[in-house]
């Protein structure tokens, strides 16, 4: 299966970011460096970082984005990272 994401970010790291899951209920895994470094979750349509033990957002999570792309940016954001060119 292709990475949704495979970039060098602050060129010094390898991000590479997978989808699993089924609509409404997706997951993004980010790797740094080929070890596993966090994860966001789809709900109903809206991203956030993290999840409970009910499959729901933590009471109080503001979304993090409306598509993996969006999510996948606020974290590398969030992290202090950004994209490297090229």
């Amino acid at each position: 299966m292709p990475h949704f994401k495979d970039a060098m970010i602050a060129k010094t790291h390898r991000l590479t970011a997978d989808i699993t899951g089924s609509a409404g209920k997706r997951a993004i895994i980010i790797n740094l460096d080929g070890k596993f470094a966090d994860s966001l979750h789809e709900w109903f349509g809206s991203w956030y970082h993290k999840i409970g033990n009910t499959g729901r957002p933590i009471e109080g999570q503001e979304k993090i984005g409306s598509t993996p792309e969006e999510a996948l940016d606020w974290w590398v954001r969030s992290q202090g990272f950004v994209f490297s060119e090229g």
